[in-house]
């Protein structure tokens, strides 16, 4: 039997926010291409720049969106701690 590798990708802000963006890769980590990761900072950043691009949203709406995306991941939420690349 061959064992299948699990590939885990680290989603950032920067692929979070645009939305198309993170509902594509969110779609292709559905069909187990690869396992998402992301920490609380990561999360909190891409809420950040998408409520001050977008003044009509409030934070409850965004809010939802990230509740989902745990619901729907739930091993993606970790405490990994990201080191800057200078």
């Amino acid at each position: 039997m061959i064992e299948k590798s699990i590939i885990i990708v680290i989603l950032d802000a920067n692929v979070l926010y645009p939305a198309p963006l993170r509902d594509f890769l969110l779609n292709l980590a559905a069909t187990e291409i690869f396992q998402p990761k992301w920490n609380s900072t990561i999360q909190q950043e891409w809420k950040y720049n998408l409520l001050k691009n977008r003044p009509d949203l409030i934070e409850r709406q965004v809010y939802r969106t990230i509740k989902l995306m745990e619901s729907a991941f739930p091993e993606a939420s970790s405490k990994i701690q990201l080191e800057t690349i200078d």
